[in-house]
């Protein structure tokens, strides 16, 4: 009897080193080459490096590329994969393409970089100063410069950017500056700029960008390197995609000095010019008593935004009134930097004839240039104001006094009879007369065919005029020339009686009012808008009425057209 159970221990342990063998194979097919490239091994300062890995296999983890931040920055990472079968083999490499910019000069090293316990080799790298370079690595260049190495904190540095470039450079990508050290407003300003200069034998075009940088206090302000990069066709790429090169500048350290010890209560403008223009100094208006004029002043601050500029305050007699607007504030910009302007208007309104003084104006500002204090004034100026013509002409002609030069007419020697002649002028003055009194009657007797102009009637069309004054100086939103057409129309619209007013158009006009004089005499005066007060005017009906109603008494008595300012009970505010 054969035992056939005898040879089972031998095949079981031959089944075990099998199923081993086919654990540790994947193992040892897992495992990955990895190879680190790099296209150059000397390099000039800003220049960018291209470094290729190659990973042959599967590796057991990916990479880790914060071993590369302490002397290079990752500008840009790419990777492609391949799959290859050959005689039944299947094989995979995946390369990753990295572009790395030098942090420092001097023997940089790239470590090894790893995919899990897979490893490339460690290399070197010479980073030299300078931008020099030879052939066709001059044709991208960035430079970065200040137009000053201190300045006082608040005023303006300009900081010019540009760059060089060859004509098959296509267009390029440049960071904005971000400034460190201080707190600092960085504002660009103006549009680039296209020229042509040349560098080391080589002509080049080139784009400048212009930037204005505020720090706000003492320090040492900081701004980091630019970033450049570009596309550059080659002898390998002549069409479509080319190489890609990168540029970075160097960084820039500016000393930002305190203001002034002398500072004390100025207003801090630092600049590099500013002027004050008062347009009355060329252009002096003819002054009226009770007319509005407008004077305007404009500062112009050549290195400082408009936001920064100190509200303009004019000064005027004590007999006269003031409505200054809110001033208008905009930025403009020259070779210099930003230029901010400021226009102060107001309207001013004088009182009394006569001749007044009114006061010069000065501001100091810091001459960031010269470093010393200037002064930017306007001059005083002495001007006339004429009385009210329509005042003057209604008040009667005063008697001569006694002993004036007026020519007196000979007198007759007593006794002389007078003739005939005295007889003869008397004739011919009551016939001019009759005549004169006979044309003037005229005016009303009705025509044939025409309705004859009653009184009632000529005062209508006087409050119609008036009336449509009144909205045509609220439609101009001018609280001056609204006030007095106001009160002209009240006159008119009182002349014939006291007008009815509904209650609800009477409450509507009153707040109306109350908000003009509220602008015109309130301690903060603003803005003013006439579309409420017109549209409370032209709600109102005028309702004939020989009794005037309770709580609106006549506002002015008298004649539309007289010039008598009394205050009535719908007050009008004091003037």
């Amino acid at each position: 009897m054969v035992r056939r159970g005898g040879t089972t221990p031998k095949r079981y342990l031959q089944f075990v080193a099998g199923l081993l063998a086919l654990l540790v194979l994947p193992v040892s097919l897992s495992a990955a080459t990895v190879t680190a490239v790099a296209d150059r091994s000397r390099l000039h300062e800003g220049e960018s490096l291209l470094l290729e890995v190659q990973v042959e296999g599967k590796p057991q983890q990916q990479w880790d590329s914060s071993v590369l931040d302490q002397d290079w920055e990752l500008l840009n990472h790419s990777q492609s994969s391949q799959v290859r079968m050959i005689n039944g083999d299947f094989s995979q490499s995946v390369t990753h393409s990295l572009s790395l910019l030098p942090r420092r000069t001097g023997l940089l090293i790239i470590p090894p970089l790893c995919f899990g316990a897979d490893c490339s080799a460690q290399l070197e790298i010479q980073v030299e100063q300078g931008q020099k370079q030879a052939g066709r690595e001059q044709r991208l260049l960035l430079e970065v410069e200040t137009d000053a190495s201190k300045i006082v904190a608040g005023s303006q540095l300009v900081l010019t950017v540009r760059v060089l470039f060859r004509k098959e450079v296509k267009p390029a990508s440049l960071s904005e500056p971000e400034p460190e050290g201080v707190e600092a407003e960085t504002r660009r300003f103006s549009k680039d700029q296209s020229g042509a200069v040349d560098r080391d034998g080589y002509r080049y075009q080139t784009v400048e960008r212009r930037y204005a940088i505020f720090p706000a206090e003492p320090g040492t302000l900081v701004i980091p390197p630019l970033r450049l990069s570009a596309e550059v066709s080659t002898r390998n790429f002549p069409f479509g995609t080319g190489r890609r090169l990168y540029r970075r500048s160097e960084a820039l350290q500016i000393t930002v000095l305190p203001r002034p010890d002398d500072l004390g209560d100025r207003p801090w403008i630092p600049a590099k010019d500013m002027t004050l223009v008062d347009d009355w100094q060329k252009n002096l208006p003819d002054l009226q008593v009770g007319e509005p004029v407008t004077r305007t002043l404009t500062l112009n601050v050549a290195g400082l935004s408009a936001t920064r500029l100190p509200d303009l305050h004019l000064q005027v007699p004590e007999s006269w009134k003031m409505y200054a607007d809110q001033p208008g504030r905009r930025d403009g910009d020259n070779d210099a930097g930003i230029v901010g302007t400021l226009v102060q208007k107001a309207v001013l309104v004088p009182t009394r004839a006569g001749r007044f003084t009114l006061p010069a104006m000065a501001l100091e500002w810091y001459d960031t240039g010269a470093g010393t204090w200037q002064t930017a004034q306007v001059e005083a100026l002495t001007v006339e104001v004429a009385p009210d013509e329509t005042a003057a002409g209604n008040a009667a002609p005063l008697p001569a006094e006694p002993g004036s030069s007026e020519e007196t007419a000979p007198r007759r020697p007593p006794g002389q009879a007078a003739g005939f002649w005295p007889w003869v002028s008397l004739g011919l003055g009551l016939g001019w007369l009759v005549t004169l009194c006979c044309w003037w009657g005229r005016r009303f007797w009705p025509r044939p065919g025409q309705p004859a102009v009653t009184p009632a009637k000529a005062a209508a069309n006087q409050e119609k005029q008036a009336r449509h004054r009144l909205l045509k100086a609220a439609g101009s939103n001018d609280p001056v020339q609204t006030r007095q057409a106001l009160e002209y129309w009240y006159r008119c619209l009182s002349s014939g009686g006291n007008p009815a007013l509904p209650e609800e158009a009477e409450e509507r006009l009153h707040l109306a009012v109350n908000e003009l004089n509220r602008v015109l005499y309130g301690p903060e005066p603003g803005s003013w808008q006439g579309d409420e007060l017109a549209a409370a005017v032209r709600s109102l009906k005028k309702v004939k009425n020989t009794e005037a109603p309770a709580g609106l008494p006549p506002l002015y008595p008298g004649n539309c057209g007289e010039q008598k300012k009394k205050q009535g009970h719908l007050s009008l505010g004091k003037r």
